[in-house]
């Protein structure tokens, strides 16, 4: 989820990867990395370059054109270098007057070309999701626009405790993703500290092949986006992605969602992208359009006039630790993760984890400005709560 990524998620990746103490990674595959318990000598150096090199085997240019229709719309732009490094000035700061001109200059084609693309694939909602190579930067956001979204959506919620706010957030995050305009996407790319990080991961290579993505802008409900871990093409394990929150109807619709994932994953997914990544180790994050489900009803176990639409697949992410397990633990469920799970086999169906009632202290693990955004409703909730009236909208 956007509010747990940022700089802590950057710290994670560089204490894992800078480790000299031998076996370290002696888990991860040596087709996906160096295993720091290899032969005397290697260096930390080494095996944080083939992280990297074994990260942007997932960049989207890898995929998405062999998923085809089972993925969004997409128009990819080809981003140079100069352009890359430019977000990263502009990111940092401190940057002299010149440098940081120059920095603007450089974007100022990418923005025309980018439009174009954007345009191309701008749908009926007004809007297109746009990404780089590898991430989104959903971690970005301004303090009084979540606000202005997060309020909006508890209205229509009709509730205003812990999960609920947490809900509404996820609506308020996934709205601020929705762009027409390319001067904004590269505005909010300059913000992101997850695409200050790609950038800083791509320069490092030799090889540069970085774009921005465009892709078409297709509604989906929060509590139907899911993880799903596979190990040599076989689907292991699958968690709701947004795992801080109890929804309700997800829990309502259980083994209905399971069903038409697993038969979209085997038909689908699976053949699409056989032998594109190592060892078919891979984290697909995939969602299905609801009928008559919205904001109104995600807190509702009366799913009577809701059915599933159509699957999607959203993006396809490393099977590596960086990439967060969700309701799963790469410490303490590796083997289940990997496919060596006695009950996985016995069952035949993957590992499906959801939330089934609310997480208490959810709120204190969000961060900065979405933190920001929610702290005059956590105060009405926590009056509310003493008071037993309900807060006013």
């Amino acid at each position: 989820m956007p509010w747990l990524t940022g700089q802590a998620e950057v710290q994670l990746l560089w204490k894992k990867l800078w480790q000299k103490k031998r076996g370290e990674l002696n888990h991860v595959s040596e087709h996906q990395i160096h295993d720091t318990s290899g032969p005397p000598g290697t260096s930390a150096l080494e095996d944080f370059r083939s992280y990297q090199q074994y990260v942007q085997l997932f960049n989207i240019e890898r995929w998405v054109e062999a998923l085809g229709d089972a993925t969004f719309d997409t128009s990819l732009v080809a981003m140079t270098r100069k352009e890359a490094q430019a977000l990263v000035v502009l990111h940092k700061g401190g940057a002299s007057g010149d440098v940081r001109s120059q920095a603007v200059l450089a974007l100022a084609d990418a923005v025309l070309r980018l439009q174009v693309a954007m345009d191309r694939v701008l749908g009926s909602e007004g809007g297109c999701f746009v990404k780089t190579s590898s991430r989104s930067a959903k971690d970005s956001g301004e303090t009084g626009e979540i606000r202005i979204r997060v309020r909006s959506a508890l209205e229509k919620l009709g509730a205003k405790d812990e999960n609920a706010q947490l809900v509404a957030l996820s609506y308020a995050s996934m709205q601020l993703l929705r762009f027409a305009e390319a001067q904004k996407v590269v505005d909010v790319f300059i913000s992101s500290e997850r695409c200050w990080h790609d950038m800083e991961l791509a320069l490092a290579q030799e090889k540069w092949d970085e774009s921005f993505a465009a892709r078409r802008w297709v509604h989906l409900e929060p509590d139907m986006e899911f993880r799903c871990f596979v190990s040599g093409s076989r689907l292991t394990a699958v968690s709701q992605y947004r795992h801080l929150i109890y929804f309700p109807r997800l829990v309502a619709m259980r083994d209905a969602v399971l069903i038409g994932l697993v038969e979209f994953f085997e038909d689908v997914v699976r053949p699409r992208l056989s032998a594109i990544f190592p060892d078919d180790r891979y984290i697909v994050d995939l969602a299905v359009e609801l009928q008559g489900g919205d904001v109104t009803n995600i807190l509702s176990t009366d799913c009577s006039h809701v059915t599933l639409g159509r699957w999607w697949c959203i993006e396809v992410n490393p099977f590596f630790e960086t990439t967060d397990g969700c309701l799963f633990s790469w410490g303490r469920e590796r083997s289940l993760l990997e496919g060596r799970s006695v009950g996985l086999e016995d069952s035949g169906m993957p590992a499906f984890r959801l939330r089934d009632r609310p997480s208490r202290g959810a709120l204190a693990l969000i961060y900065g400005h979405w933190k920001a955004a929610l702290e005059e409703h956590a105060l009405e909730a926590e009056v509310s709560s003493h008071s037993g009236t309900v807060p006013a909208s």
